[in-house]
């Protein structure tokens, strides 16, 4: 999701680049050009990452005490895949001892 997130981001500023090439050839800074997209947009993208990769980021900490860190980190770049990987370890394989910390019940 975030690789996605990267990707709706970029084709933003694509849509939004005359603001950019026009402020280079005016010879203003590019900085100046990210106020005129507002911060709407930048809020907006990191309310989507937390939202879409704060779960998956939980559950790759709590459910590897060996390994948090990296697990964390995988879980925030692949999160959609690391969200499938738990549901079928845990609910479908039922592996005795994964993820004991996080049931529902």
């Amino acid at each position: 999701m975030v690789l996605e997130l990267f990707s709706t981001c970029g084709s933003i500023l694509e849509n939004n680049k005359d603001l950019f090439t026009n402020a280079n050839a005016r010879g203003n800074a590019a900085n100046n050009n990210l106020k005129e997209l507002g911060c709407g947009s930048t809020i907006l993208f990191v309310i989507l990452i937390i939202i879409c990769t704060l779960p998956a980021v939980v559950i790759g900490v709590k459910c590897n005490p060996k390994s948090p860190v990296i697990m964390g980190i995988i879980a925030f770049f692949f999160d959609r895949i690391y969200l499938f990987q738990h549901v079928v370890r845990k609910y479908l394989m039922r592996e005795k001892n994964y993820c004991k910390k996080i049931s529902c019940k």
